[in-house]
């Protein structure tokens, strides 16, 4: 893990309890952090920095979130969002985000399963949280 990396994780924290961690933390990033291990305020930080969006005056993680190829894109719901996903997968195209944590189809496909189960919130922030516990806590 590189320094920048270790700097901003240890900044989450202190960000996170200005609000009261648990408080502020929505489900289901409370659940999928007490099953994964890693803390509540870093995990949706995470979140909020993948795939954010400004909507009634705050910021939230928008779970119907694709990247592809360098360029964002949200849905209005996971039908939506799975169509783009299956024509950017059909047209070859392999480097995409998904989902609140935006894990990556071409280096995580094996841990999304299939394309349907990699649209699933939960489901994402769960393999977006084994790969965060996994490589950096």
């Amino acid at each position: 893990m590189g320094p920048a990396v270790k700097a901003w994780l240890l900044t989450v924290p202190m960000v996170m309890t200005v609000h009261g961690q648990e408080q502020f933390v929505p489900e289901p990033y409370r659940s999928v952090a007490a099953y994964s291990g890693v803390p509540p305020g870093i995990l949706y930080a995470m979140a909020l920095q993948e795939s954010a969006r400004h909507m009634k005056g705050e910021w939230a993680p928008w779970p119907w979130t694709l990247n592809i190829n360098g360029e964002p894109q949200y849905y209005d719901g996971r039908q939506a969002m799975f169509k783009a996903l299956m024509a950017a997968l059909g047209a070859g195209t392999t480097n995409v985000d998904i989902g609140p944590l935006q894990v990556n189809w071409r280096w995580q496909f094996e841990l999304l399963g299939s394309p349907w189960q990699s649209t699933d919130p939960v489901y994402n922030t769960k393999v977006g949280s084994q790969i965060l516990r996994r490589h950096y806590l």
